[in-house]
């Protein structure tokens, strides 16, 4: 069965929601059609339409019924998204923005000598977190280098350690996945996209190399 298209996810949708108003004393606004559509497509890769964004508008509807709303707006949509992928999806909060502005500084703390590293991984996550990037690809991908390697996993962070030890077919894969998000095979048929990720890789080689 064919995943229907972004139109007709919404025309599908539209046909749902007197019964989903009924149920939820609630109306929902055109706006937050869209919206449910467009964000599932966004950021709920592993399902297909028009279920994914069926489950949106249920759970704002049943969101907003709780809170006692008269109106299902995007921003409830937002609200959904984040809490089902763990993806910061809503415009950021003042304390959040303020976090932003200071995280390049507090990097530079946490990683001593590093700072042009530092500024680079701050720009990308500024801009990622304000929209202004390709949705069909990674967040970024950054090669790390030296004895110290990535131990914390945010939900969005793919980590390729010790690529050093690689065979060169396979990282030739994954540098697919980090370049592309998504692989593809000789019949150019594609695997989904991986989201909103960022790509890191690490490795040991050169760690001593200003001592040879």
């Amino acid at each position: 069965m064919l995943e229907p298209s972004r139109d007709e996810a919404i025309d599908i949708l539209k046909g749902l929601i007197p019964k989903y108003e009924i149920h939820h004393g609630a109306i929902y606004t055109q706006s937050t059609l869209i919206h449910a559509v467009d964000l599932s497509i966004r950021y709920v890769r592993e399902r297909c339409l028009p279920g994914k964004a069926i489950d949106l508008i249920y759970k704002s509807g049943a969101r907003a019924h709780m809170l006692g709303q008269t109106f299902i707006t995007p921003t409830e949509i937002e609200h959904v998204v984040s809490a089902w992928t763990g993806i910061p999806v809503t415009k950021p909060s003042a304390q959040e923005s303020q976090s932003l502005l200071q995280f390049e500084d507090t990097l530079k703390r946490s990683v001593i000598g590093q700072d042009e590293a530092a500024a680079a991984v701050s720009s990308c996550v500024h801009r990622a977190r304000i929209g202004i990037r390709d949705e069909t690809k990674p967040i970024s991908s950054f090669l790390f280098t030296g004895p110290t390697s990535v131990r914390r996993r945010p939900h969005s962070l793919i980590l390729l350690d010790e690529i050093e030890k690689t065979d060169v077919k396979v990282l030739n894969v994954l540098l697919q996945i980090l370049d592309d998000g998504r692989l593809t095979d000789g019949k150019a048929r594609a695997t989904p996209q991986i989201g909103p990720s960022c790509g890191v890789q690490a490795t040991r080689e050169g760690t001593y190399a200003g001592n040879s």
